[in-house]
């Protein structure tokens, strides 16, 4: 029969504690990437002067919207190891 060890609590919540802190500075810093890619997407959107179909949006809204979905895509091949 093994012998557990007594779990030091300080240390499991110490633990448990830099995890979450890990967890959520990996989430700023990929909110972060995330919104560079897309302002500089967005300054090339603009920049090319893309053309939008704008029967349902403003140019902005649409402009905007793109430039986060190609953002995400980047961070998504990023994540697999693609490039």
């Amino acid at each position: 029969m093994a012998i557990k060890k007594p779990i030091d609590a300080d240390l499991e919540l110490r633990y448990q504690t830099a995890l979450e802190i890990a967890e959520i500075e990996a989430g700023y810093i990929r909110t972060r990437l995330r919104d560079e890619f897309a302002k500089a997407i967005m300054a090339g959107i603009i920049a090319a002067d893309w053309k939008f179909d704008l029967t349902e949006k403003k140019w902005d809204e649409i402009a905007a919207k793109r430039a986060y979905e190609l953002a995400d895509a980047m961070i998504k091949e990023r994540e697999i190891g693609n490039v």
